[in-house]
């Protein structure tokens, strides 16, 4: 990638960072200039169990998106940015328009996504036991007719 090109990603990963920020900030402006009263029933509701899990979400997502947006600076830093960490591929300028902080291109990143559903079916599934056709034993006539 080019120096202009480097530069031109480069800002676009500070704007996420600052997005990231001023979200946070508006946050804490929030709760800053909340009545003492508000405050106590805010935190109530943070305590709840929706209220702690949509905290919990917004905080995480904060988190990851700055995590991610110091992973991608240290990219630019070490000559990497654009470039994919799993393949090694160029990553097209378009998915670093869409997300600047991308670290794998395209079809590595759908790759990622599919394993992800893939053990999330496998985790979600009921557990199956597994026979042999020879242990399935068919009701005898005497217990289908005790069934009736």
């Amino acid at each position: 990638m080019d120096q202009e090109k480097l530069k031109y990603f480069t800002k676009l990963v500070l704007k996420e960072r600052e997005r990231i920020l001023r979200g946070l900030s508006n946050v804490q402006e929030d709760l800053e200039e909340t009545s003492e009263e508000t405050l106590i029933e805010e935190i109530d509701k943070a305590f709840s169990s929706e209220g702690r899990e949509l905290l919990s979400s917004f905080i995480d997502r904060h988190t990851e998106g700055l995590e991610a947006v110091n992973q991608a600076l240290e990219r630019i830093k070490e000559g990497t940015y654009g470039i994919c960490v799993r393949c090694g591929k160029e990553i097209s300028e378009e998915r670093l328009e869409a997300i600047p902080t991308a670290s794998l291109c395209l079809s590595c990143q759908q790759e990622l996504e599919r394993q992800s559903r893939a053990s999330q079916a496998l985790i979600s599934s009921p557990l199956r036991q597994w026979t042999d056709e020879e242990e399935v034993l068919e009701p005898t006539a005497d217990e289908v007719e005790e069934e009736i």
